[in-house]
């Protein structure tokens, strides 16, 4: 939502106040001084923007502050209220939906999940409707209003239009609307975007990439994608196609991905590459484990839980061929590496059942492969968001929106 040209009195009013109300959602209780002098706004203005968001619910009085002169009067402490408002967070996977109702602080109020023939796509967008309906159910219950509807989907995705143009994963997805589908379906702001830009975008607001700069998110479950943020900006790509490191070629002669490239690093460094590699490997070697338990003795029944604690017991069959995807994984992140010079690169996906044990395992390759300088500086961490980083990712944006102002205060303003 661009404003351009000088700002109006109104506008001024807005920026003003949404400058406000973002100082008090990422510095936590703040008074009416501390404010004015952090911002470098006047002591009325900002007492009567206070009391404004106070009145509209976004600020709530939680008690009195130490008096900052001998004798002085105490001040009141405000903090935002994250039920001022919900967000209802939508993702689109390869097979399943997820759909997430959250408050403005991120805690999930509601939460469902359904498979979906993603080969349907009229059929699939009802059902995402379905999810919404059941969503704005679930707040009115509760008492919350929506602000608006955020959605995740893998492939190129036009944001501002909201609609995505392809995607490797999506069989028969190709130039469809979602954004403008449902926002005609349910009068709300829509905002649609890529699940790795908006994983990226998660950890900025409200996980590790908090306090940092240049950092990568890198999604293993499903397909693999790379979320960049350089320099507090997320990365697109002229297309909105940037940060396909996927399907980037790690093996000159390796089997053809579904993309129409040989030997993408999707297709090594996925955990379902790695997992269909593995149960092949058990099959046609069958250690002792696999024979004893019959659960684990039909091909491709093995899940990266399953693995997890067979590494973590130190299984002879199965330490180097954890070894081996610790290996392409690694080759993947020393291109990332060398290419961004991030500060950190943050794992999502079922990877974290691995532990550090894996982690240390990648880095040793990262660390002996990039470039020494990158090299030292980059971290290597396991993402804190666990099976909810979809939705959470799906639901940021129209936070951001929300919390700079944009969905809050310059709607009757913005044209």
């Amino acid at each position: 939502m661009p404003r351009y040209g000088a700002l109006r009195p109104s506008d001024l009013k807005s920026e003003n106040k949404a400058a406000l109300l973002r100082h008090v959602y990422r510095n936590g209780v703040s008074s009416k001084p501390d404010i004015s002098k952090s911002l470098g706004i006047s002591k009325p203005t900002v007492s009567a923007l206070v009391d404004e968001l106070v009145e509209e619910g976004y600020l709530t009085a939680v008690g009195m502050g130490t008096s900052t002169s001998q004798g002085g009067k105490r001040p009141v402490l405000y903090s935002f209220n994250a039920r001022a408002g919900s967000v209802i967070g939508i993702y689109i996977g390869i097979d399943v939906l997820e759909g997430a109702l959250v408050d403005l602080q991120m805690t999930v109020l509601s939460k469902t999940k359904l498979r979906f023939d993603q080969r349907n796509v009229p059929q699939t967008l009802e059902l995402v409707c379905a999810i919404v309906r059941s969503m704005l159910d679930q707040a009115e219950q509760m008492g919350v209003s929506v602000i608006g509807i955020g959605v995740s989907a893998p492939g190129v995705i036009e944001n501002r239009r909201g609609v995505l143009v392809n995607a490797t994963h999506l069989e028969g997805w190709s130039e469809v609307p979602i954004g403008p589908y449902l926002q005609s379906r349910f009068q709300l702001p829509v905002m649609v975007d890529n699940e790795s830009r908006n994983i990226a975008m998660a950890e900025k607001w409200f996980g590790l990439g908090r306090d940092l700069d240049t950092f990568i998110t890198l999604q293993t479950k499903g397909g693999l994608g790379t979320g960049i943020i350089l320099n507090r900006t997320i990365y697109r790509g002229i297309d909105n196609s940037g940060g396909e490191f996927g399907h980037t070629t790690v093996e000159l002669n390796g089997p053809k991905c579904r993309c129409g490239n040989h030997g993408c690093w999707e297709l090594y460094a996925t955990e379902s590459s790695f997992l269909k590699w593995f149960n092949q490997e058990a099959e046609a070697h069958r250690p002792p484990w696999f024979n004893r338990n019959s659960h684990l003795s039909e091909p491709g029944q093995l899940d990266m839980e399953t693995v997890g604690a067979l590494y973590a017991m130190q299984d002879e069959f199965t330490l180097p061929r954890v070894k081996r995807y610790a290996y392409y994984l690694g080759i993947g992140i020393v291109n990332l590496v060398n290419v961004f010079n991030p500060e950190a690169i943050l794992l999502h996906g079922n990877v974290t059942v691995l532990g550090e044990s894996f982690l240390s395992e990648v880095e040793s390759v990262v660390r002996s492969r990039a470039l020494h300088l990158p090299a030292k500086r980059v971290q290597l961490k396991y993402s804190k968001f666990g099976e909810d980083m979809s939705i959470i990712g799906a639901a940021t944006p129209v936070i951001a929106e929300a919390i700079d102002g944009e969905l809050l205060f310059f709607n009757s303003s913005a044209n």
